[in-house]
């Protein structure tokens, strides 16, 4: 994301493997991806074998599923495809009552 000090996924893929260590993992977070410009439903890959966390929030805006761009379930489902199993933070402003924006979500 412009005017941050690690702009991008791919950015921040390359500090970690500069760093060198295994206990350093990228936090692949849906809404920075999609305000870098990339999309993470399809971008997400190569980054697999550095992912240590996720979070999910809608883009633009940082809103609930189904506010923006980011296809929640594409998200998740395009995760399951590359073999994460940990979890996924929800880091959005639901725009109301949190109940009514998790009844929203795909499972």
């Amino acid at each position: 994301m412009p005017g941050y000090l690690v702009p991008t996924p791919r950015a921040a893929a390359d500090l970690i493997e500069s760093v060198g260590a295994g206990n350093v993992r990228l936090l692949y977070d849906s809404y920075h991806a999609a305000r870098a410009g990339d999309d993470p439903c399809r971008d997400v890959a190569p980054f697999a074998p550095l992912i240590g966390h996720v979070q999910y929030a809608d883009c633009p805006g940082r809103g609930a599923p189904g506010t923006g761009n980011v296809d929640l379930a594409a998200f998740v489902d395009a995760l399951r495809s590359i073999g994460y199993r940990g979890a996924v933070g929800l880091e959005f402003d639901p725009g109301g009552p949190t109940a009514d924006a998790l009844e929203r979500l795909p499972w």
